[in-house]
């Protein structure tokens, strides 16, 4: 196990993202492995800020709800993990690791020989996901706030800003510069990518292949009979007030509980989210959205050899 001292126990592996492409499954998959220890709450954020200052400073747009749910104290950090005897990996997810520039110099010193993992989507779907994540409107409007905030980040340009709830859809699904960022920062043999199409369609494949990637046991047979933290709106406006109310006060529950026991209550929210998923998106939108990622696309691809033809369509 990762340590800096007697009895410290940190991430030998970390799910950097991105959001809104199945790293809640794969968090809450990898922690059913015998060999595997995940952090008790998921995406702790705690490499998304900076400890330069002796104050640890967020590296995001200081979001409440973000920073009520993130554990930038070491000692905290820490204490997320509890490995068994048995466990030869401990990892924890925190997707917006990915995009936050900063984070994979500071993941580089904190944590030697660190192993990463990124899942990515097709651009404009884990956009649109992510849209739906933080929309609170009802179901007939979403597209049409979707394109009218897709519209101001394509006209303030897709240069790095830090992150902020509701404004950054397209910009963390162009891939290329956080990659290369990782790939500088601890290598690229040390850096797994995978697609979300993948886990999706074969989640057992691609399980496996990051057993491989982490040391452990290959051949254990994971639950993958539920998707966790669907994206979507909710067409009752009833369940929809009550929906919103939830997610604004949750992560003030989870951060005032044991770590155990608000990871727990996180696993239940992401288990139980079954929204009403919008329609899909007008043709006339999304290809204009793809054309805008395409040179980012063909980046990734020439990168990582995948064909993401799928991904400019």
């Amino acid at each position: 196990m990762q340590a800096d001292g007697p009895g410290v126990t940190l991430p030998t592996f970390l799910i950097l993202g991105a959001a809104r492409s199945g790293t809640t499954s794969l968090h809450y998959y990898l922690g059913g492995h015998p060999e595997i220890c995940m952090s008790s709450i998921k995406e702790p954020n705690h490499f998304a800020f900076d400890r330069s200052g002796g104050v640890a400073v967020p590296l995001i747009d200081p979001d409440p709800r973000i920073l009520a749910k993130s554990v930038p104290d070491r000692r905290r950090y820490e204490q997320l993990f509890a490995p068994e005897p048995a466990v030869r990996a401990v990892g924890e997810a925190s997707p917006l690791y990915l995009y936050v520039k900063e984070t994979p110099g500071i993941v580089a010193e904190a944590l030697d020989g660190v192993r990463c993992i990124a899942v990515l989507r097709h651009p404009v779907d884990r956009a649109y996901s992510h849209f739906l994540h933080v929309y609170r409107g009802d179901a007939e409007h979403a597209e049409e706030a979707f394109r009218a905030a897709a519209e101001v980040e394509i006209a303030h340009g897709s240069g790095y800003t830090a992150y902020k709830t509701g404004t950054h859809l397209l910009r963390l699904g162009l891939y290329a510069d956080q990659i290369a960022r990782w790939d500088e920062a601890i290598g690229p043999d040390r850096l797994l990518l995978l697609r979300f199409e993948d886990l999706e369609a074969d989640p057992d494949a691609t399980l496996r292949k990051v057993c491989a990637f982490l040391g452990v046991d290959e051949d254990h047979r994971f639950d993958t009979s539920v998707v966790y933290n669907r994206s979507g709106v909710t067409r009752n406006a009833t369940l929809r007030r009550l929906r919103a109310t939830a997610t604004r006060v949750q992560p003030w529950v989870k951060a005032a509980l044991p770590a155990r026991a608000g990871g727990a209550l996180g696993r239940l929210r992401a288990r139980n989210e079954r929204p009403s998923l919008a329609d899909a998106l007008d043709p006339e939108l999304r290809a204009s959205l793809v054309a805008h990622t395409t040179a980012d696309v063909k980046a990734v691809a020439q990168r990582t050899g995948w064909d993401l033809s799928a991904w400019q369509r």
